[in-house]
């Protein structure tokens, strides 16, 4: 079955997902995750900020460079995300898992608790990064 997407422009979603999850270990670079490694990821991190996107999409291409950005300052800032790329065009069931239906999309998944919290708000670097400062004392 094909994975379709909306191909209309909707601001990406900044969304948190509490689970369960004890280990902790900060990747160097953004990384790029498939069903091969997912659940590596997922094990070493107690933080996954998710970036979706398509290589023919305009907006995915512009975000890309809000995405390293953001990943510098997270970075610079000592939190502890470790910042994923997915490409939903070659991984189609990543996209359906994490029920991707626009792009591009962003998602905060963090491990240490059971509960869900949505943001949504502009995709910029500033403003995703000022959410991930208020949830400092949380991640």
């Amino acid at each position: 079955m094909a994975f379709s997407l909306k191909k209309s422009l909707i601001l990406p979603i900044l969304l948190i997902c509490f689970i369960n999850c004890d280990n902790k270990k900060l990747f160097n670079e953004i990384v790029d995750v498939d069903e091969t490694n997912l659940d590596l990821v997922y094990r070493e991190s107690d933080n996954l900020l998710f970036f979706f996107f398509q290589d023919n999409c305009a907006q995915c291409l512009i975000f890309k460079n809000v995405i390293t950005n953001i990943f510098k300052e997270i970075r610079k800032l000592n939190l502890n995300i470790n910042l994923i790329r997915i490409d939903i065009t070659e991984n189609s069931k990543m996209g359906s898992l994490f029920e991707i239906d626009n792009v591009p999309n962003v998602k905060l998944v963090e491990t240490k608790f059971n509960m869900t919290s949505v943001y949504k708000g502009d995709p910029n670097v500033n403003s995703i990064i000022e959410f991930l400062r208020q949830l400092k004392d949380i991640i």
